[in-house]
């Protein structure tokens, strides 16, 4: 399932289950992934962290995601991966170069093709720059099809370069999360930049709205 758009009520019923039964597996993988959606967010809107404070944050949820898949008593294939990136997200906040490489590394051969691994493409992306980082995007997209935060980080890139390829992913975030305000400001930068001035409005009033 998808967070984007719906973390606030997202997380406040997740804990609530929790607070019900706090040995529910599904409910602590849950609240993980969405620990890491709120740390992946900020990344790919700001392209890293903006100040002591913003990086405080990324610390807190990387060990908050990583306590929460470490409460599963016996984690999916799927939830093992992402335990290894909330600790490739951890290295990340905290600037640990060699161990998020590692780290990055070491889960991608580990992962045996499991999903979650593109988590890991997704966070090569935000450390490369360039033609690698829509490289790493594009390898994470070609494992989840409909990854938004992948595919908002690629018409990111993109934009400059190739306004039309950038807009193709942005149409896509838009369709399959609607309420993704980060999308819809892209998008209408983006459409902006090829001269539709009453589609880019329309995006950016939206973006505001949301």
């Amino acid at each position: 399932f998808h967070f984007i758009g719906d973390l606030d009520p997202a997380e406040a019923a997740l804990r609530n289950a929790l607070n019900l039964d706090p040995r529910r597996s599904d409910a602590q993988e849950a609240l993980g992934r969405l620990c890491l959606e709120r740390f992946a967010l900020e990344l790919v809107d700001n392209q890293g962290y903006r100040d002591a404070v913003s990086r405080r944050h990324l610390e807190l949820w990387a060990r908050e995601a990583q306590d929460h898949f470490r409460s599963v008593a016996s984690p999916s294939e799927t939830g093992g991966v992402l335990a290894r990136v909330a600790e490739a997200y951890r290295a990340f906040a905290e600037r640990d170069g060699p161990r998020l490489m590692d780290l990055c590394e070491r889960g991608e051969r580990d992962s045996g093709g499991s999903m979650g691994v593109e988590e890991l493409y997704l966070l090569r992306s935000l450390i490369e720059s360039g033609d690698a980082a829509v490289e790493w995007c594009s390898k994470a997209i070609a494992r989840r099809p409909h990854f938004a935060r992948a595919l908002l980080r690629r018409g990111a890139l993109r934009s400059a370069s190739d306004p039309r390829a950038a807009l193709k992913d942005l149409d896509h975030v838009v369709r399959i999360a609607p309420r993704f305000a980060d999308a819809h400001a892209h998008r209408g930068l983006c459409r902006r930049s090829l001269g539709e001035k009453d589609a880019a409005l329309a995006d950016l009033t939206e973006a505001v709205r949301l």
